[in-house]
């Protein structure tokens, strides 16, 4: 998936995802703050955030790796 000039990446299969911009260089890599075990790219907002699954849970986060919502 893309945005805007940045290419959002997941490794489902390595419990990682990350974007890089259209250079190449890593812009962004999922914090393992958020979800204790892993966090899974889904859906890049109209806003900015982004959504991902973690273990049982499903969030919403910025840029900045901040919880914005999460499910219980």
């Amino acid at each position: 998936l893309s945005q805007q000039g940045i290419t959002f990446l997941d490794f489902e299969s390595l419990n990682f995802s990350a974007a890089i911009d259209h250079s190449g260089e890593p812009v962004w890599f999922a914090n393992t703050n958020i979800a204790s075990e892993r966090f899974a790219f889904r859906q890049f907002l109209n806003n900015g955030h982004i959504i991902g699954l973690g273990p049982w849970k499903g969030y919403e986060i910025d840029l900045n790796s901040n919880i914005v919502f999460q499910t219980s």
